[in-house]
C-alpha cells in the first residue's frame, strides 16, 4: 500500500494542518517550473496531498492505512513468535511468502486505482447527463404546457357567406362599365374621323 504520509515527508495519521505545510514546502522544491527533473516526483506529491487534503478521503484512507499496518504488523509478529518458538523457517519460505505479499500488494494497489478511475469518469458522465438532461426537461415542460392550454393565442375567425342585396345599375354605370367599339370615349371623347386623309 502506498503511504502518502511518507511521501510528504510525515508521520502516519498527521493532522490536515501538517499536510498543507508539508505540501507547500515540496511544491515549492519540486514544481516543474523550479526542478524540470523532479516532475514525477511532483505528481506524486500532488496525488498524495488530494489524498489527505479532503477530510472524507482522509478518513478513508487513514482506515485503510490503519488495518493494513495492523496486518502487517501481525504477519512479522508470526513470523518472530514462529522463530522463537523454534519453528523452522527457511529461506526459500521466507522469500515466498515475500514473493506472495508483494504480488498481492500490487493487485490492491492496481483495483484501488482503478476503483479510483472509475469514480473520477462517473463524476464526469453524471455532469455530461445533466447538461443533456435539463434542456430535454425544459422542452418537455414547454410542450406540456403548451398541450394543456386550450386557448387558441390567435383568434380565428369563420368565414361566413353573406348574400349582397341585388343592386340594379343606373343608366352611367351601364356606360362605364361597357367596352365597346370605344373603350376610351371618356377620357378622349366620342369618335372623330379624319378629314385630311382622301385615300
Amino acid at each position: 500500500m502506498i503511504n502518502y504520509y511518507h511521501i510528504l515527508g510525515l508521520p502516519n495519521f498527521a493532522s490536515s494542518a501538517e499536510v498543507k505545510n508539508a505540501f507547500r514546502r515540496l511544491a515549492k522544491m519540486y514544481h516543474p517550473d523550479v526542478n524540470p527533473s523532479g516532475q514525477e516526483h511532483f505528481k506524486t506529491v500532488v496525488k498524495a496531498y488530494e489524498m489527505l487534503c479532503d477530510s472524507y478521503k482522509k478518513s478513508q484512507y487513514d482506515h485503510r492505512l490503519k488495518s493494513y499496518l495492523n496486518s502487517t504488523n501481525k504477519s512479522a509478529n508470526v513470523v518472530k513468535d514462529k522463530q522463537a518458538k523454534g519453528y523452522d523457517v527457511s529461506d526459500a519460505e521466507l522469500k515466498r511468502r515475500q514473493y506472495y505479499q508483494e504480488h498481492y500488494k500490487k493487485q490492491y494497489e492496481q483495483a484501488q486505482q482503478k476503483a479510483e478511475n472509475i469514480e473520477l469518469k462517473r463524476s464526469g458522465n453524471e455532469f455530461k447527463n445533466i447538461i443533456i438532461a435539463t434542456p430535454l426537461a425544459v422542452l418537455l415542460i414547454m410542450l406540456l404546457l403548451n398541450v394543456w392550454n386550450d386557448k387558441p393565442k390567435i383568434k380565428v375567425v369563420p368565414y361566413k357567406e353573406e348574400a349582397l342585396p341585388a343592386k340594379t345599375p343606373n343608366e352611367e354605370e351601364r356606360k362605364r362599365v361597357t367596352t365597346g367599339d370605344t373603350p376610351y370615349a371618356d377620357y378622349f371623347g366620342g369618335a372623330r374621323k379624319d378629314t385630311v386623309y382622301k385615300g
